[in-house]
């Protein structure tokens, strides 16, 4: 009967090893990780451990015992590797080709040699102890702090894995066999469910942080399109990746074509002034400048895995790892964006992806400041492109003295540039301007503005540039937005006329907004009385009514001619029919 009972727990745990296998195999098709593909490389051997050991308890075989004892341990060293891997601890990840050299060597002096000896047995229960110990304590010791629960499950579970084995040689003599051998079993499918759990909670978190980081690259769009200074633009960039990312060292290079083509930093933070003075510019030829010719961003490492000339790079720079992408734009090379740290980081599939993003982004509009700077410091060069813009610019000096108008604005005044250029802004625009340029108080990008003198409503960007002599002028683009403004006067226009009831609720029954015609109809005068109104509890006779219309528009994304029965102020009943999307 004993027999039959361990035989039962050998098969439910490899078959509870087997499904779990199953599940890390599905995860990994979403969350393609190197520490996980090790972890789930290592997963399947242990599947084969558990298979031969229950073949060998089934009809006991020396070939069996020698493979289940082997798969168990080389199971064990991956699971191992992957724990080093996933905490990046890469220059430790030696001792696992180490451990796996002696304990195939120990496995087969103890097959043909050592197969009674307890003492023999005592050094392998040692070694396995080791490798279960050793992955729990680098856990604990790195990650016990975090919010994942995958990281404290699997710490557990290999910290007790390897204070459980300490007697395994004992276990054939205690009358507790069957219990010891159970809780062997939960402790290894604890690992693969601990595992589980860390990729699960690692992928929404990842997840998060990378909608995060997707919100940001707006900002750092919207922060750096404030301004065409294109110093100034990158400064912002650069501050607002590394805020972004967590790190504290970047760096942003741009091509300069003198006297010869070299990369030349023009923003960095972090970085020791002295290895920046020896490393200003760096000619194309640079380790580093290969990044620029790479489809993907380059991820350097100070390891042994890394060529000789980039590790010293980053030993000069004080930086342990770095990644470099390419700044570029209409397929054309513009420079190199980096970021780095002083620690151990591995930089992540979702680190590497925003970064490229942002990359691209930075790309974009560096050609499009320099396209700008250009057009603003060379007039007669670029006229023609400056006045090709359809959005009015104006540009005029820190005395509010006009410098330049471009076509569509010369045409919006209804005044050719020779009556405006030259003169005050209050002079062409009245007194609304007269203590201040309007345009430079709406510095906020976005800001809104109705100029009576334009003829309609504009979306205002202010940018400040220096011209030949150094003098800052100030450059509005004027957006017009007048019919959009003109349809939402039309919508609220419609909304508030119309004769039939109009409202917008929310799902929970709280009005948001509503015609007159709707606050007559239900016998109201004031808009605060209904705003305070409880839809479902107050103003529905049969509060079911609201729950299946909610579940109709659920279905059907709107509905018409829906009758329903409505409370008035006054509490008289009503019959309605109601439309809604």
């Amino acid at each position: 009967m004993a027999q039959q009972g361990l035989l039962a727990v050998y098969f439910s745990e490899a078959s509870a090893i087997f499904v779990l296998l199953l599940t890390l195999i599905l995860l990994f098709r979403s969350y393609r990780e190197r520490y996980f593909a090790a972890w789930i490389f290592g997963w399947f051997i242990y599947f084969a451990y558990s298979l031969f050991a229950l073949l060998n308890y089934w009809q006991p075989r020396p070939l069996w015992l020698l493979l289940a004892r082997i798969g168990f341990f080389a199971g064990t060293l991956l699971l191992l590797y992957a724990v080093i891997e996933y905490l990046g601890y890469r220059r430790f990840a030696f001792v696992v080709p180490a451990f796996g050299v002696i304990g195939a060597v120990w496995s087969l002096l103890q097959a043909e040699y050592l197969a009674d000896r307890f003492w023999a047995a005592t050094v392998t229960t040692l070694l396995h102890m080791a490798l279960f110990l050793l992955a729990g304590s680098l856990l604990a010791w790195r990650k016990w702090g975090s919010a994942n629960l995958g990281d404290k499950i699997l710490a557990a579970a290999f910290s007790l894995h390897g204070i459980h084995m300490v007697d395994s040689q004992f276990w054939s003599e205690q009358t507790g066999l069957l219990l010891r051998v159970s809780i062997n079993g939960w402790l290894e499918v604890a690992l693969g469910v601990g595992m589980a759990v860390l990729v699960l909670d690692d992928a929404r978190a990842r997840a998060e942080r990378l909608n995060r980081k997707l919100n940001r690259i707006n900002s750092i769009t919207a922060v750096a399109s404030q301004s065409l200074y294109l110093d100034e633009m990158l400064r912002n960039s650069l501050d607002q990746i590394l805020e972004t990312m967590a790190f504290k060292h970047g760096i942003i290079r741009l091509v300069e074509e003198s006297p010869e083509r070299v990369l030349v930093a023009r923003v960095w933070r972090g970085f020791p002034e002295s290895f920046m003075q020896r490393r200003r510019a760096i000619p194309f030829s640079d380790p580093i400048a290969q990044a620029m010719e790479r489809d993907r961003p380059l991820a350097v490492y100070f390891d042994d895995s890394t060529p000789t000339p980039l590790r010293q790079i980053l030993g000069e720079a004080g930086v342990h790892s770095a990644l470099v992408v390419g700044l570029r734009a209409k397929n054309r090379a513009l420079g190199l964006l980096g970021i780095a740290s002083i620690d151990a980081y591995v930089f992540t599939t979702e680190e590497i992806d925003f970064l490229h993003s942002v990359a691209n982004q930075i790309g974009v509009m560096v050609e499009n400041a320099r396209l700008f700077s250009q057009v603003v410091n060379a007039q007669l060069q670029w006229m023609n492109t400056f006045d090709s813009i359809q959005d009015p610019i104006l540009v005029h000096d820190s005395q509010n003295v006009i410098r330049r108008i471009n076509r569509a604005f010369g045409e919006r005044i209804g005044r050719t540039p020779s009556k405006i250029v030259g003169r005050d802004i209050s002079e062409v625009f009245g007194t609304g301007h007269k203590a201040a340029c309007r345009f430079c108080m709406a510095l906020d990008a976005g800001e809104e503005i109705h100029e009576a003198a334009l003829g309609g409503h504009f979306l205002v960007s202010t940018s400040r540039l220096a011209d030949k002599e150094g003098q800052n002028e100030f450059v509005h683009v004027l957006r017009d937005i007048s019919d959009r403004k003109g349809m939402e006067e039309r919508y609220l226009n419609l909304f508030h006329n119309v004769q039939e009831g109009v409202f917008i609720s929310t799902p929970a029954g709280r009005f948001v907004d509503f015609n007159e015609a709707f606050m007559r109809m239900l016998g109201y005068t004031r808009r605060e009385e209904l705003l305070a109104v409880d839809i479902v509890n107050q103003l529905y006779v049969r509060p079911e009514q609201r729950e299946a219309l909610k579940k109709l528009l659920a279905e059907k994304g709107n509905v018409m001619g829906y009758e329903l029965d409505v409370r008035k102020k006054t509490g008289e009943l009503i019959a309605l029919s109601e439309s809604s999307f």
